[in-house]
């Protein structure tokens, strides 16, 4: 009953709030872009005696902006300046691809996971085959982060319809082997994000990354060989991409390391970590297309 009592009196504050706003509130445009590239920031705080303003190194959100991204358990609002570079993340009156959240299992950590693919404007409708890219996000991350800190989807459209790059099919997993989901959205419902879960960087994730890899080419139409697959990621997610394409030496001829977490962990005993060097001269020796690092 107390509980009962408490969620009413939640929904009653919240209808009031909502009812003031839409009937009593001003309406306050903030951000406001102006064609000079320029932003004002409006804020209703008649009592306030100091405002400030921060950028994504603080978390802080604007009352005014509907628009917000979540970096592990912090958010932050979002608007794009367009222009130059710019444009690359905004939504762009062209053909579009697909985004979908999967589940796929993984009979080496013995749980169905979500995973989030990007597949290329046409896909539904065709008969091609395209190459694969597995996205590996950094600590703290999980299968949402590329597609919304990232905004994935509106670079890879904007690029293709640019013939900047091939259309390709973009894999985003969950490198925290120890979640089914990103919190929220898994069996153990709503709860904090931490910067590094557990069993992250311990060998578990690369050794069994090869489920990913077999879900991905027996559900979908991809060129599936090495002269097709690239694996890149940022921080944790480089990491797991230096050792997943060495651990597998024949598998990927693109990888690609953006400012990796490439130290090694002394408290951990996996055989995915065994014989670095070999391992690395043994994927030269096979031959690779690229291998880009970025620090």
């Amino acid at each position: 009953m107390k509980n009962s009592i408490l969620l009413f009196l939640m929904m009653t504050a919240i209808s009031t709030m909502a009812q003031q706003a839409l009937f009593g509130g001003q309406d306050i445009k903030s951000p406001e872009i102006k064609t000079d590239n320029s932003v004002i920031f409006r804020a209703m705080a008649p009592n306030a005696k100091e405002v400030k303003l921060s950028g994504d190194w603080m978390p802080t959100t604007d009352p005014n902006n509907p628009f917000i991204v979540r970096d592990v358990a912090s958010v932050t609002n979002i608007f794009i300046i367009g222009g130059g570079q710019a444009d690359l993340y905004k939504v762009n009156d062209i053909p579009h691809g697909t985004v979908a959240k999967r589940w796929y299992n993984s009979p080496g950590l013995g749980m169905d996971r979500r995973i989030t693919i990007y597949t290329p404007p046409g896909y539904e409708t065709g008969k091609e085959k395209y190459p694969v890219l597995y996205l590996l996000h950094g600590a703290g991350g999980d299968e949402e982060a590329w597609a919304t800190l990232g905004r994935t989807a509106q670079i890879l459209d904007n690029l293709i319809a640019q013939k900047k790059v091939k259309p390709m099919i973009v894999v985003m997993p969950n490198g925290n082997v120890i979640q089914d989901a990103a919190p929220g959205e898994g069996h153990e419902g709503f709860y904090k994000p931490v910067f590094m879960a557990a069993k992250t960087m311990d060998g578990t994730y690369e050794a069994n990354f090869i489920d990913i890899i077999k879900f991905i080419e027996s559900n979908y139409r991809v060129k599936a060989e090495k002269a097709n697959r690239a694996v890149a990621g940022l921080s944790m997610g480089g990491f797991h991409s230096l050792h997943i394409s060495r651990y597998y030496p024949n598998t990927f001829d693109y990888v690609g390391l953006f400012s990796a977490a490439i130290l090694p962990n002394q408290n951990v005993s996996s055989r995915v970590y065994n014989d670095i060097d070999g391992t690395l001269k043994k994927q030269m020796d096979n031959g690779f297309k690229l291998y880009w690092i970025g620090s």
